[in-house]
């Protein structure tokens, strides 16, 4: 008793003795969280703030809570009650340190990263998050979050005393018939849980998402040089 004590006063002075920081902000940002990812994340976090809590959102419209790292694993993900919300909560039982990661599908502001804790912990979660998120950002990232009518206004201004000016004075469907809200819904989400079921749908979703923009490219392409020709 007087050592469980003696340690959680020394934990508390410690505290006092460090900076405290906080961080709470979203992003929007393209990511596709296999199981490795998401294990490798907990893990990381785990060391730091032991007491740790999984939730999900599913499709379903039901939020699913899991004991541990291993009961989360077991979860399906099937097409009826698909993640759309990823939640990993991490604090220390003997202070008020703590940490709220959330991923969710939403086209915007689709990542939330919360901490509070003293600046050591902080300083080493925040630049692992960093490099995490990083790491998990698929090849079509650029693609999923281009403002193509942006990108084709940048390219006439640019290019306006040359010969693009007169193809697109000409042609300008060239660069309005490409946007991303002609993609398929699950194409270029900004979002994707490739656990469970989901990596088969990701599989799927992968290839479709390949042809589709190499047609896409091809078309522009093209298009470029039946208005250059003519």
């Amino acid at each position: 008793m007087c050592q469980d004590t003696f340690r959680l006063l020394t934990n508390v002075w410690l505290r006092e003795k460090s900076i405290h920081i906080t961080r709470s902000d979203r992003e929007t940002a393209v990511y596709v969280l296999s199981w490795i990812d998401i294990e490798k994340l907990i893990l990381s976090v785990q060391q730091k703030l032991p007491d740790i809590s999984i939730s999900v959102l599913c499709s379903d419209k039901l939020e699913r809570y899991f004991s541990d790292i291993e009961d989360f694993e077991s979860y399906r993900n099937t097409q009826r009650s698909s993640i759309k919300e990823l939640n990993i909560v991490a604090k220390n039982s003997s202070i008020s340190d703590r940490i709220s990661i959330t991923f969710n599908e939403d086209k915007k502001h689709n990542i939330r990263f919360a901490i509070d804790t003293n600046e050591d912990i902080a300083i080493n979660l925040n630049d692992y998050f960093t490099d995490f998120l990083d790491s998990i950002r698929p090849w079509f990232n650029w693609i999923a979050l281009a403002d193509w009518y942006l990108m084709a206004f940048i390219i006439a201004f640019f290019v306006h005393f040359g010969n693009f000016a007169i193809i697109m004075y000409q042609h300008p469907e060239i660069f309005i018939a490409w946007s991303n809200d002609d993609i398929p819904d699950g194409m270029l989400v900004t979002g994707t849980f490739s656990i469970g079921d989901g990596v088969n749908r990701n599989k799927r979703n992968e290839v479709i998402r390949t042809v589709i923009i190499a047609a896409f490219s091809i078309s522009i392409l093209s298009s470029f040089i039946v208005a250059w020709v003519q």
